[in-house]
């Protein structure tokens, strides 16, 4: 994917660039729009931007895009995404896995789309593909948008405000935390380890086969 600076945009063109990144990622476009909101937000707890507008504009850049993509969902973009998905990374398997998700999920997938990456883009075609009502999308669009903003605005900003803290903590118990993930990870691997050991244990090296004479007793291994 090309380089962009999000900082750089963001500065200089300000909400109409979040504005426009994150419209066009959810109609389906592969841009890092979700990027361009997490900067927004971080440079929103240092003071160069504004919360509400920052909030605003992605929410209704995110339900706008999204309806865009289910318009053309319904007229067809399904087969496109098919064809030329390949070209902004949409394979086949994620194009079926996707699908899959929507077929056993239903609207439920519209409202978390936005957190998974590869479905964030694809949703609203999906949806309008699927032929899921106007209603319900717009609905479950709203909820994701809303979720979604929230979310992302919540967690970063806790964080802005407590990052010293936490990084005091982490510079105090530094040791103790890398010995903490080390022993995880041999942990984790030791678990690993004995799970496949015990697959090829219980794994048949032979299956019994019955004869037309009727011997049991002969195995796929001894023919």
């Amino acid at each position: 994917m090309f380089h962009l600076d999000v900082h750089d945009l963001i500065r200089h063109y300000g909400y109409p660039a979040i504005f426009f990144f994150l419209f066009i990622e959810n109609f389906g476009i592969p841009v890092p729009g979700q990027a361009f909101f997490i900067v927004a937000i971080w440079l929103t707890a240092k003071g160069e931007l504004q919360l509400l507008p920052v909030a605003l504009t992605a929410f209704v850049a995110s339900v706008l895009g999204g309806t865009v993509g289910f318009a053309i969902g319904r007229r067809g973009g399904h087969k496109v995404l098919q064809e030329y998905g390949r070209y902004i990374w949409i394979t086949p398997e994620r194009l079926a896995k996707a699908e899959g998700f929507f077929a056993q999920y239903g609207g439920g997938v519209i409202v978390l789309a936005r957190f998974l990456e590869g479905l964030r883009q694809i949703y609203g075609i999906l949806a309008g593909s699927l032929n899921i009502s106007w209603r319900r999308f717009l609905l479950c669009n709203i909820a994701g948008a809303s979720l979604w903003v929230a979310v992302w605005i919540g967690l970063l900003l806790w964080f802005g405000r407590h990052v010293r803290h936490i990084w005091e903590v982490f510079r105090e118990n530094q040791p103790y935390l890398l010995l903490g993930v080390g022993c995880a990870a041999f942990l984790a691997a030791g678990v690993l380890h004995l799970v496949n050991r015990a697959k090829k244990t219980e794994s048949p090296s032979a299956e019994p086969r019955v004869s037309p004479e009727g011997d049991s007793t002969r195995t796929t291994a001894d023919l």
